[in-house]
């Protein structure tokens, strides 16, 4: 064994280290606990075929309801399906439409914050009108709206969050570009004769994410909430798929009997909504030279 070898663990704790320090972790106790819970989310997302005991879908109706166990971690359902293997195959489905919705709403988003903010007028006017008439509406409310409109199903479930998130997300960024587009730096681009384009590409958009960083990663945390929802509701993703969502709808029926089927998928929850709610505090105080002493 080689000394590179040797050393290669050690030099990884010492970037490691000098990550967490840099960016405020170390003193950030809670920032860090939400940076843990969402890598171990992700990662049980990649490996959930890997991590999973059973295949999710795979009955087995002689060892229905059975309680938790060594061979059933968090139990089985009324199918006899390994509950543990259907939370884990469930982080993905949320993952999945989190990942899918925030990007779809953060593309349009940014373009209708970045439009009002930068040329105003009445293309600001219009926009903004716009996004406030959806603000008018609670989120769960208009995205049970747009689903009836859609049908029931993951696919529509996922581009209902999209519509549903577009107007915070748009607002958030036409802040950010009404703070960024009086810089010093906007006016040096504007008397050089840049075009609008190149100034919104160049000097607008790559100081605006700190702020959307933000927006999105708590963006997450919703995205998990209401696609639960909406599954419980029988809106989202349809059994068998193991949504959280509808993993909860089932468990309701047998909380006297069978409780962990209800508890499993709503623990999951709360653990991973908390620590994307912890990651964008931590970012928020990283990223905000405002906030920094």
């Amino acid at each position: 064994m080689t000394s590179t070898t040797l050393a290669a663990p050690g030099m990884r704790s010492e970037a490691l280290t000098r990550f967490v320090h840099r960016t405020g972790l170390a003193q950030n106790r809670q920032g860090l606990v939400g940076v843990v819970i969402t890598v171990l989310f992700i990662l049980v997302t990649i490996f959930a075929g890997v991590i999973a005991p059973y295949p999710s879908e795979d009955m087995y109706p002689e060892i229905s309801l059975q309680p938790p166990s060594a061979q059933h971690l968090l139990g089985t359902d009324e199918f006899g399906r390994d509950v543990f293997s259907r939370v884990l195959h469930g982080a993905r489905i949320s993952l999945m439409v989190c990942v899918i919705s925030v990007g779809l709403c953060s593309i349009v988003g940014l373009m209708l914050g970045l439009a009002a903010g930068y040329f105003g007028g009445w293309i600001d006017l219009i926009i903004m009108r716009i996004v406030d008439a959806l603000f008018a509406f609670p989120v769960v409310l208009l995205a049970i709206a747009v689903v009836a409109v859609l049908g029931p199903g993951l696919e529509n479930a996922t581009i209902a969050l999209a519509i549903i998130f577009t107007p915070s997300y748009a607002r958030v960024a036409r802040a950010a570009a009404l703070m960024v587009m009086h810089e010093q730096y906007v006016e040096a681009a504007r008397s050089l004769g840049a075009s609008n384009d190149r100034i919104m590409r160049r000097e607008l958009i790559p100081n605006m994410m700190p702020a959307l960083i933000v927006q999105t990663t708590l963006l997450f945390a919703i995205a998990i909430v209401v696609e639960a929802g909406l599954s419980f509701l029988g809106l989202g993703a349809q059994p068998p798929e193991p949504s959280w969502g509808t993993m909860l709808r089932t468990g309701r029926d047998f909380l006297e009997i069978a409780p962990w089927l209800a508890i499993a998928p709503g623990i999951a929850i709360f653990i991973s909504v908390l620590g994307f709610n912890l990651v964008g505090d931590w970012l928020r105080d990283f990223l905000d030279p405002r906030l920094k002493i």
